[in-house]
């Protein structure tokens, strides 16, 4: 299988009820040596990753444009979308959470320090009123346990939570220039 075939597997695989995918062991294997991963986090991200519809082309304007018309008629049944849209139901899902739905307002590019600042004030304020607490640890697996990363890019207002979880991740030491001051 090359790296062309694979996407093309992955796709047609993933149409197959669960129990039913040759798929499935190969992502629970890969998810029993990542810490902090399940199997339906490692399929996603093999999914985006290594997704058909790449092969041929990217997201066009026209098609988040489309997407986000589909979501307004349709709300979330990402089946009946991305069958309309010609791709997978998780692609489109995950596209719409991590681009669409913030429209002209998502940044992109490097975070500015006033920003990150914002970002570390919500995890914490957000951890505060469940069960962690910063005495727990800043890191990101400890952190992750507790925190709903959508609803800390709904906070910030204009990043994705794939961008407000890679930024807390790659943020080595948070007291330092970022924290408490």
């Amino acid at each position: 299988m090359d790296k062309t075939d694979f996407p093309r597997f992955m796709a047609e695989d993933t149409k197959l009820d669960y129990w039913k995918r040759e798929s499935r062991d190969m992502c629970e294997d890969i998810a029993n040596h990542l810490e902090g991963r399940d199997t339906l986090s490692v399929t996603r991200h093999i999914l985006k990753r290594y997704s058909a519809e790449t092969l041929p082309g990217v997201w066009t304007a026209h098609d988040d444009a489309t997407l986000k018309k589909l979501v307004a008629e349709r709300g979330t049944q990402w089946t009946v979308i991305a069958e309309q849209m010609g791709r997978d139901p998780d692609i489109v899902r995950l596209r719409y959470r991590d681009y669409v739905s913030l429209g002209s307002s998502r940044k992109a590019g490097t975070w500015k320090i006033e920003e990150a600042r914002s970002l570390y004030d919500i995890v914490v304020a957000m951890g505060e009123k469940g069960e962690w607490t910063e005495d727990d640890g800043l890191d990101y697996e400890v952190v992750s346990k507790y925190i709903d990363w959508g609803a800390v890019s709904r906070e910030i207002g204009n990043r994705s939570r794939v961008q407000c979880k890679d930024k807390w991740r790659n943020l080595g030491n948070w007291q330092e220039g970022v924290g408490k001051d």
